[in-house]
C-alpha cells in the first residue's frame, strides 16, 4: 500500500463529510411568505369620507341639470344648445311639446361617444318616468316634466362624467397621500376605468399577490377602488431535522475516515515492519547458508572420492543452492517492494554465466527426469547486470525443474546488435492460455495437478519479470503447441542505473 494512499483516503472522506454538510444546510433552509396585517381604521374612515364626497357631487350635478331643464327656452333650439354647452358630459337634449313633434339638440363628444349612439337614442322608446334611465355603452338618460307639461330627456356621458368626478375629487387625493405617508405606502386609488389615481408608494412588499382589502366607491356612473395589501417579508427557515441528520452523516464520514485513516497507518506501518523483518532475517540467514556452502564445498574435495558422502554433501549442497535462491528471491521482492532495487551494469561473459547456472541444476534436473539442451550462438559479451541476469536464469530453471518433470527441455541464447534473446522451452504439460498474465504475479500460484505437492512462494516469476524490466528488457510466455516456452530479451546497457 502507497505511503500517500492513507491520506488520499481521509481527504476525500474530508471532502465528502463537507459536501453533505454544506447540502444538507442548502436543503434545510427554505422560505416563507409572512403576512402581518395592517390597522385600517383610518383609511375605512378616510373611504368613508370620500363615498360621502362622491354622493354630494352627484346630488350637486342632477340639482345643476335639473335646474337647467326648468330654465330651457323649449321655443329657442339655439338657446338650448348653448345651455347644453355649459352642461359637463350631456351630449343630446330631446324636447316633447304637448300637441307639438318633438325635436333633439346633439352636442359634440366624440372622444367618448361609441359609434352610433344618437341612431341608438332616437329609437329609445321615451317613459313616462322622471328621473334616471341606464342605457347601454356607459350611456344615462334623465327626464324632468316642467310645470308646463314640456317633458325634457338629456343624453348624459358616463365616462366623462367620471372624469369630471375624479377630477373634483383632487382634494381627496392630497389626503390619500397624506395617508401613504403615514404608513398606508402598500395603498392605491383606482378610477371606475382602471387607471390609477393615486399609486403605492412601495410595491415590493406585494409579492405580485391580489390585494388583501378593497373597498370601493360607488356611484351612479361608476366605482372608484381603494386597494389596499398587507405588509409581506419573506423569512428563512431551517428544517433542523434535515439538518441534524445531514450534521450526523458527516461526522460519521469524518469519524470513518479517520479510524479508516488510522487502520490504514497501522497497515502500512505492518506492511514496511514486514519488509524489514524478512530483510533482517534473509540477511541473518545469508550469512550461515554462505558458511555452510563453503565447508560444503571443501568438506566435497576433501572426501575426493565417489560415495555416500560425496553423494549426501552434493544433497546438502543442492539444497543449499535452493535455499539461497529462495533467500535472493525475498531480498529482491522486498527491494522492489521499498524501491531499493539497484543494478551494477558491467560487460558480462553471456555463454559462460549460462553454463555456470545450468551446471548448479544440473543433479537436480536429473533427479527430475529432466533432459537439458543448451545451445548458443556464441553470444558476444554483454553489457547488463549479471547478478540479475543470473537470477532470472535461476528462477526459470527452477520454474522447469518443479512443474516439468520427466520432460525435454531446451534453452537457447542469441545476440544481435540491438538485443540478446534467450529461450527456455520445455514439452511438459504447460501453462493455460486463461493463467498466461496470471503466472507473473506476485504470490500467485496455478492449481492443478501438476502443482500439487509442489512448494514455493510464488515469486520466482514475478522477480524475473521485474529484474528484466529493470535490466529495460522483457520477459514473457511465447505460444506454442506444447509445453510452455519463456523469452527474455535484454537490450545492451549503457548506464549504470536505468
Amino acid at each position: 500500500m502507497s505511503r500517500w494512499m492513507p491520506l488520499l483516503t481521509l481527504a476525500l472522506l474530508l471532502m465528502a463529510a463537507g459536501g453533505v454538510f454544506v447540502a444538507g444546510r442548502t436543503l434545510s433552509r427554505g422560505q416563507r411568505i409572512q403576512v402581518e396585517p395592517r390597522d385600517r381604521q383610518g383609511l375605512r374612515a378616510f373611504v368613508r369620507r370620500a363615498q360621502s364626497e362622491i354622493r354630494q357631487l352627484e346630488q350637486r350635478y342632477e340639482a345643476r341639470i335639473a335646474g337647467a331643464i326648468r330654465d330651457l327656452d323649449v321655443t329657442d333650439p339655439p338657446s338650448v344648445r348653448r345651455t347644453l354647452d355649459e352642461l359637463v358630459a350631456v351630449v343630446s337634449c330631446e324636447v316633447r311639446i304637448p300637441d307639438d313633434e318633438p325635436w333633439r339638440v346633439e352636442v359634440d363628444y366624440r372622444e367618448f361617444l361609441p359609434v352610433g349612439w344618437a341612431q341608438r337614442m332616437r329609437s329609445v322608446e321615451m317613459s313616462g318616468h322622471e328621473g334616471w334611465q341606464a342605457e347601454e355603452d356607459h350611456l344615462f338618460l334623465f327626464r324632468d316634466v316642467r310645470d308646463d307639461g314640456v317633458m325634457v330627456t338629456l343624453t348624459i356621458l358616463a365616462p366623462a362624467l367620471e372624469r369630471a368626478i375624479t377630477a373634483a375629487l383632487a382634494p381627496m387625493k392630497v389626503e390619500f397621500r397624506r395617508l401613504q405617508t403615514g404608513g398606508g405606502d402598500l395603498d392605491e386609488w383606482m378610477d371606475p376605468t382602471g387607471g390609477v389615481m393615486v399609486a403605492a408608494k412601495q410595491t415590493a412588499d406585494r409579492f405580485d399577490v391580489p390585494p388583501d382589502v378593497v373597498l370601493p366607491l360607488h356611484s351612479r356612473f361608476g366605482t372608484w377602488e381603494i386597494r389596499s395589501w398587507d405588509r409581506r417579508t419573506r423569512v428563512t427557515e431551517l428544517d433542523t431535522g434535515l439538518q441534524t441528520g445531514a450534521a450526523l452523516v458527516s461526522a460519521l464520514l469524518v469519524l470513518g475516515g479517520v479510524g479508516l485513516f488510522v487502520g490504514q497507518i497501522r497497515a502500512v506501518r505492518l506492511a514496511e515492519q514486514r519488509v524489514s523483518f524478512v530483510n533482517r532475517v534473509s540477511h541473518e540467514l545469508r550469512t550461515p547458508l554462505t558458511n555452510m556452502l563453503l565447508n560444503l564445498d571443501l568438506a566435497a574435495e576433501e572426501v575426493g572420492s565417489p560415495g555416500k558422502a560425496a553423494a549426501r554433501l552434493g544433497l546438502v549442497r543442492e539444497e543449499s543452492d535452493r535455499l539461497a535462491r529462495l533467500i535472493d528471491n525475498v531480498l529482491t521482492f522486498s527491494r522492489v517492494e521499498q524501491g531499493r532495487l539497484e543494478t551494477e551494469v558491467r560487460d558480462v561473459d553471456v555463454a559462460a554465466l549460462i553454463e555456470k547456472t545450468v551446471a548448479s541444476f544440473g543433479p537436480l534436473l536429473e533427479r527430475r527426469g529432466i533432459r537439458l539442451d543448451v545451445s548458443m550462438q556464441s553470444p558476444p559479451p554483454w553489457r547488463t547486470d549479471p547478478d540479475a541476469l543470473s537470477q532470472i536464469l535461476a528462477n526459470l530453471l527452477s520454474n522447469l525443474e518443479k512443474y516439468a518433470p520427466r520432460s525435454t527441455a531446451k534453452l537457447t541464447a542469441a545476440a544481435d546488435a540491438e538485443a540478446l534473446v534467450i529461450r527456455l522451452g520445455d514439452d511438459g504439460p504447460g501453462i493455460a492460455e486463461s493463467d498466461a498474465k496470471r503466472i507473473f504475479r506476485p504470490f500467485e500460484r496455478i492449481h492443478g495437478t501438476v502443482t500439487e505437492g509442489v512448494s514455493g512462494t510464488g515469486l520466482g516469476l514475478s522477480i524475473a519479470r521485474d529484474l528484466a524490466v529493470r535490466l529495460g528488457g522483457s520477459l514473457s510466455l511465447i505460444p506454442c503447441q506444447t509445453g510452455a516456452t519463456f523469452e527474455l530479451q535484454l537490450p545492451r546497457m549503457e548506464t549504470a542505473d536505468p
